[in-house]
């Protein structure tokens, strides 16, 4: 579904295949405003946390909404629950390593997320939250026992659709490069700041958002 012919008149769209001198993967028109925060969201991690890893990912709705009015309510709150519950999961970890003794690394919990809707009657979401890569060292395994982002990931996602865990599979979607490492002491810090904004410029395009609609199409953390 393109929306872009509905896009509002107070947003900008960059059409060239580079913003900032970075590449963006610019198939589609991408919202210059979009893409401005995210620039600022992975500064102000990298200002504070000099390594700071990034993982995106997909959040999805169960097939059986599909058109459900019983459910909507649930849905248009659910990126903003998930967020507050993903927040309670995280401290969980922290606070078990803390109990074993374990050194803990400050860390704190920053992302941008954008709504978007396809041929299905409900939306889904990309997310990319910033994290200190001194605290956490990637996703981990993927197993709900398991204390790590990806099973907080998935637990908080479960808790904002009031889901049990067997109900949710599959609603979570790690892609293959779902993973970036962005090193600001590194020489490779130019390429690695450079692959995470042509990665989440993704979420800056124009098409398959619901310009017309009352819901925010792109969220980021103040933080």
């Amino acid at each position: 579904m393109n929306q872009s012919n509905k896009t509002p008149k107070h947003l900008t769209i960059n059409t060239a295949s580079s913003y900032q001198g970075l590449s963006v993967n610019n198939n589609h028109g991408m919202v210059v405003q979009y893409l401005d925060r995210t620039k600022i969201v992975l500064d102000n991690a990298l200002q504070q946390f000099p390594r700071t890893l990034v993982i995106n990912f997909g959040l999805s709705f169960p097939q059986s909404w599909e058109g459900s009015c019983v459910h909507a309510d649930v849905i248009n709150r659910s990126i903003s629950l998930f967020f507050k519950n993903f927040e309670r999961e995280v401290d969980k970890v922290l606070a078990e390593r803390r109990g074993q003794g374990k050194r803990v690394h400050p860390n704190c919990i920053r992302y941008v997320w954008a709504r978007e809707r396809g041929s299905s009657l409900n939306p889904h979401y990309h997310v990319a939250i910033f994290l200190n890569a001194d605290c956490f060292r990637g996703t981990g395994a993927y197993d709900l026992a398991s204390n790590s982002i990806a099973s907080s990931i998935q637990i908080a996602w479960n808790k904002a659709l009031y889901l049990d865990s067997f109900l949710s599979y599959g609603l979570v979607h790690f892609p293959q490069n779902s993973e970036y490492r962005v090193d600001s002491n590194s020489m490779l810090y130019p390429k690695q700041y450079g692959d995470v904004i042509n990665r989440l410029s993704y979420y800056c395009k124009i098409t398959t958002k619901e310009y017309s609609s009352a819901h925010r199409n792109f969220g980021y953390s103040l933080k």
